[in-house]
């Protein structure tokens, strides 16, 4: 493919945008006797709609994968939420029934893989252009790096082994086999180390706001990613640098303030896109009367939270119908409207000190880990620890863990498979419907149709 060809590519796929599949950009043919490299990465600006395009694109479903179907489809698939739906589609994830042929599966993977190709697109549009300012070049191929990681590290957690694509030629793409997960995890690191290197630790890209990945965003996927590696030496040094950036991030004093707009406590956010909504997680919980559209907590689950916990009404709303009560979470508390108050949190304060207190605790530093898991502790209206025994640090770290970031970002789901515990807490959970191979989705079917290189997890 000639460079004027694919510069025109990646054009189409980020303006005309990516909602029908990767497999129809790749036929885009560019118009006749057009200098089409003029309409792509042309100078900065246009560069920079290009990412607009992508986080855009990431909002644009109020029951997206990345704007609040994560939690969703994680939180039945676990033991945080329980499905009032009829819609066959969720109660699989509720039973862990889960078919190859869901849609909301095959919604999973192409979203993720629309992200990465977007990316990728990105990536060589970069590279090709003579036009973009050397600094716009840097922040651009920076977010497009995190993205991509972002984007890897979420399948990896759900799907186990997947295809690792890094280029948008259609041709290797389609015929790609899964990749070993430690072989995806270590490009997930070094795009997110090469990220590391080339964004600005502030917010100037993103007028202030804080919607857009700077260096802290990279640090602390990272973090995430060592946690899950067992890397605990990098994931104290990550944490901590995030951590002594006091000057631009704190913990919001009100709990109430935590998810709002540009918050104090937020890494990352992404903004709201759809007319008369702020995000996906307040469209698909918030009510206040009849059966939760969806789903709601489930009052096992409340038994985590201490009588003196604040974060038990703060970000939990019940009411009882028709002698039912339900228990609506309620991080975000806006369901639509046209005001702007709410931005969907990716990433926050709390989960670093989280991440930081675990590996402290997993490098045998107790009184360090006890210190973070009472800063989150101490803001929810508990009282602090004293004791540096590691069994009940232990306890502890993972008892902050479930009531700070519950039905957020899939953390629940994550953190019981990463601490080997997903059968033990499944079983109890639900013990009638709960099989190992449960612990990671099946590919879609329409993906194996496609590719006959893929072979489906176990148990599918």
């Amino acid at each position: 493919m000639s460079n004027q060809h694919k510069i025109f590519v990646i054009f189409a796929i980020l303006i005309a945008g990516i909602g029908s599949g990767c497999e129809k950009f790749v036929t885009v043919e560019p118009p006749p006797n057009a200098l089409v490299s003029a309409f792509v990465f042309a100078d900065d600006k246009t560069a920079e709609s290009a990412i607009s395009g992508v986080y855009e694109k990431m909002m644009g479903s109020p029951t997206g994968f990345f704007n609040g179907g994560l939690e969703l489809y994680t939180g039945l698939s676990g033991d945080e939420l329980i499905a009032r739906t009829a819609r066959p589609n969720f109660i699989e994830f509720n039973k862990n029934a889960l078919l190859a042929t869901n849609t909301e599966v095959k919604r999973i993977w192409q979203a993720a893989y629309e992200v990465i190709y977007s990316c990728n697109a990105i990536l060589e549009g970069l590279a090709a252009s003579s036009s973009v300012s050397e600094r716009m070049k840097l922040q651009l191929k920076g977010e497009a790096l995190t993205l991509r990681a972002f984007s890897y590290s979420q399948l990896v957690q759900l799907f186990g082994h997947v295809p690792m694509v890094l280029t948008t030629d259609y041709r290797e793409n389609a015929v790609a086999a899964r990749t070993d997960k430690q072989v995806l995890l270590a490009q997930v690191e070094q795009d997110l180390l090469m990220a590391v290197e080339v964004l600005q630790p502030d917010y100037q890209f993103s007028n202030s706001e804080r919607t857009r990945p700077n260096r802290y965003v990279a640090q602390a996927l990272l973090g995430r990613l060592y946690l899950l590696e067992s890397k605990w030496e990098k994931a104290i040094e990550l944490a901590t640098a995030i951590i002594g950036a006091s000057d631009v991030f704190a913990l919001s004093p009100e709990l109430d303030g935590v998810f709002k707009h540009n918050s104090i406590e937020a890494i990352w956010q992404l903004m709201p896109v759809i007319p008369n909504m702020n995000t996906g997680l307040g469209y698909v919980f918030v009510q206040q009367s009849g059966v939760p559209t969806y789903g709601d907590i489930k009052a096992d689950y409340l038994g985590k939270f201490e009588a003196d916990d604040q974060r038990l009404n703060a970000w939990i709303y019940t009411y009882t119908e028709n002698g039912v009560t339900y228990h609506i979470p309620y991080k975000y508390q806006v369901k639509g409207g046209e005001a702007i108050e709410e931005y969907y949190t990716l990433v926050r304060l709390a989960e670093i000190y989280l991440i930081r207190a675990e590996a402290y605790l997993q490098s045998g530093m107790l009184p360090a880990a006890r210190a973070d898991i009472n800063i989150i502790r101490n803001r929810a209206g508990k009282g602090s620890l004293t004791v540096d025994d590691a069994t009940i640090l232990t306890g502890a770290l993972e008892t902050e863990r479930s009531c700070e970031l519950f039905v957020e970002d899939g953390h629940r789901w994550f953190d019981i498979k990463r601490w080997g515990k997903v059968d033990a807490v499944m079983a109890v959970a639900k013990p009638n419907d709960w099989h190992p191979n449960d612990a990671v989705y099946p590919l879609p079917q329409s993906e194996l149709d496609n590719n006959v290189q893929l072979v489906q997890n176990p148990g599918y």
